[in-house]
């Protein structure tokens, strides 16, 4: 789903946002933790999360091996079972991260 100036997010609402740093962690490590953060952020009732991976261009093969297996994830069955229900990338940040929309946050009933 593409949205016009940007995905819908928590603009001006600091309070709904969580944001998880998984730049430089390898794949395996940041799928654990993104596992374990996006659990917090519900249990916080936060609608969004702001997950950094990097632009990728610290690998040999300079690509964003991290942003999109998570986004995989995220998008798959396990990013669901974790409330996930909307991954954009943010391209305010230049990339390096994903806006993710989760079900049951704060004023956001998904």
């Amino acid at each position: 789903m593409a949205y016009r100036g940007g995905p819908p997010g928590p603009a001006d609402d600091a309070d709904d946002l969580y944001e998880l740093d998984l730049h430089g962690k390898s794949p395996e490590d940041a799928l654990r933790m993104l596992g374990r953060e996006l659990h917090a952020a519900r249990v916080l009732r936060r609608g969004w999360v702001r997950v950094v991976t990097g632009r990728g261009l610290g690998n040999a093969r300079q690509e964003p091996i991290l942003r999109e297996r998570v986004a995989a994830w995220l998008r798959g069955p396990e990013g669901a079972r974790y409330g996930a229900v909307d991954v954009q990338v943010e391209m305010r940040t230049g990339g390096g991260s994903l806006l993710v929309r989760l079900r049951w946050g704060s004023g956001n009933r998904g």
